[in-house]
């Protein structure tokens, strides 16, 4: 949306964002993940959200219900296999400020997506949060939220 219509945004946040700034890197849990999305069973809920989360234990149960009736119910779409990163020239194009956070131990999301997006987006604050998976949100919610809201009131 962003950058369709940059002019609608003062600022940007993102948190962990799948195939965005960098290709994924194939892995087990990332097919692990595509197979659990095509074949979602409750009783592999748990084995999902571990490649996701670094405290799955952290994540409240009403989330966890929320997550699997999803994924459970949502249409099947190929949109998954079409993901691509934005191009480095498309994502120049965002003069906002951006902030950009991702976990240490983030599933879709690694030192190469903070430095790619260092080189290519104008004006990015882009960090790593330790402690964390793709789920930095549910993960290390206090200290995400106290980054966002810091980064609001400086840019506002």
């Amino acid at each position: 949306m962003a950058l369709s219509a940059p002019e609608r945004f003062d600022t940007l946040v993102l948190l962990s964002p799948a195939q965005t700034i960098t290709w994924l890197e194939p892995s087990l849990d990332i097919l692990a993940n595509m197979w659990f999305k095509l074949n979602p069973e409750r009783d592999g809920l748990e084995d999902n959200l571990e490649t996701l989360s670094s405290r799955v234990e952290n994540i409240d149960i009403l989330y966890k219900d929320r997550f699997f009736s999803t994924i459970k119910n949502e249409p099947r779409s190929p949109i998954l296999l079409d993901m691509q990163p934005f191009s480095d020239a498309q994502l120049s194009r965002l003069s906002m400020p951006v902030l950009l956070l991702v976990g240490d131990d983030d599933l879709v999301n690694d030192l190469d997506t903070v430095q790619q997006a260092n080189k290519v987006l104008p004006n990015v604050q882009a960090e790593i949060i330790q402690e964390s998976g793709h789920f930095i949100n549910a993960d290390q919610a206090g200290l995400v939220n106290k980054k966002i809201l810091a980064f609001l009131k400086n840019e506002s």
